[in-house]
Order: structure tokens, then sequence, then C-alpha cells
């Protein structure tokens, strides 16, 4: 297992998110015993079924959800998630408001940003950045942390990593959520603060 590896090569300031979707159990408990406390999920039911016990036993643990957002589970998304990095429209940070204020609960957020304009891929354009952060600001359970993005897999990610870090200071955002396990030293070296490892992290 990697972790302390990878934990040894990045800055202190970069927090490491484990991707565990998919994962057993048994597979996952290392990384606790290990000290890791970040865990991404992109599915809610497999989310809600592996944690919420464990949430229970590790208090200090971050879920953060890493896939597409469904509108008609944002209530559950509200109870399990504590980070939500797939944000992209004035509807999510609507239900993420109603649903926060239900359960009393802080909800972090990153904008998913579509650089690369793919329209399979969720997201929004660059131009829509300024309203959505506007309109943010409006809901008081809600705390903007800064941006994320997926690359287009068939091209090199440098460039779009560099973009999406010049909207962040265009706007004033500090954290950045880039990089996986295949490029994820090249995002920290763009500026990344939050970086999404899987497989690395089980070899």
């Amino acid at each position: 297992m990697q972790l302390q590896n990878i934990k040894n090569k990045i800055p202190s300031n970069v927090k490491l998110i484990a991707v565990t979707k998919g994962r057993a159990f048994n597979e996952i408990n290392p990384l606790l015993k290990g000290g890791q406390l970040d865990f991404g999920e992109n599915r809610v039911e497999e989310a809600t079924n592996k944690w919420s016990d464990v949430k229970l036993l590790y208090h200090d643990l971050t879920l953060h959800m890493i896939g597409k957002l469904q509108n008609k589970k944002m209530k559950d998304i509200v109870q399990i998630f504590d980070v939500i990095h797939s944000v992209e429209s004035t509807k999510n940070l609507d239900l993420l408001q109603k649903f926060a204020e239900l359960y009393n609960k802080n909800i972090k957020i990153f904008l998913q940003i579509n650089l690369g304009k793919e329209p399979q891929k969720s997201g929004i354009d660059e131009s829509s950045i300024e309203e959505l952060i506007n309109y943010c600001k409006t809901k008081q359970n809600i705390q903007l942390l800064g941006l994320m993005i997926l690359p287009p897999i068939n091209e090199p990610p440098k460039p779009y990593f560099i973009k999406l870090s010049n909207l962040a200071k265009k706007y004033n955002l500090t954290n950045l959520s880039m990089g996986m396990s295949e490029d994820y030293e090249e995002a920290i070296s763009c500026g990344a603060t939050h970086i999404r490892l899987g497989k690395i992290l089980f070899e």
C-alpha cells in the first residue's frame, strides 16, 4: 500500500482524498489504520452503506462526493457527505441549502468547471463561474472552497490545471480540487490543494 510513500511526497498543505468507490471495507481499513481520514465516493447508496457506521467511530472522518450530483438524491447526499466537489448549477445549490438547513449542517463545496467543453462531462462553462459564485453567497449553509476539474483524458492535463488555477486567482478562491493517480504531481505543481487518488493507493 502506497499511502505513506505518497504522503511523504506531497506538501503538507495538500489534502489527499482516498477514492474508495468500488472498494470493499477490508481494502479501505488499512488506510484508516494508517491515519487517512479523507475519502471520496461517487455513488450515494454505496457511500451510505459503506460509511454510515464508520463515521460514528471516526468523528474526524471527512467524506467527499466526487461524482455527478443527482438532484433527486440530494437529501441523501447532504446526510452522508461533508464536501461536494461536483456542484454545477443553481438547482444543486438550492437543494443543498434546503437539506443542509434541514439537518443543521454546513456543507463545503467546489464548483466543477468543464474547461474541455466535453458534452458528456459534468461541470459549468467558465463563463458561468461568476454567476454561480455570487449565488453561493446567498446560501448560508454552504461554504464555497474553490474549483474542481476533470481534464479531458486524451489530452495533456497541465494546460487545464494552469487555467483552473488562474481562474481561481481571478475569483479569489484558494482551493483547487485537481489531480488523480496519473497526474497528481503535475496538478500539485500547478497549485492543487486537494488531490483525488484511487488506484495508486492500492498498488
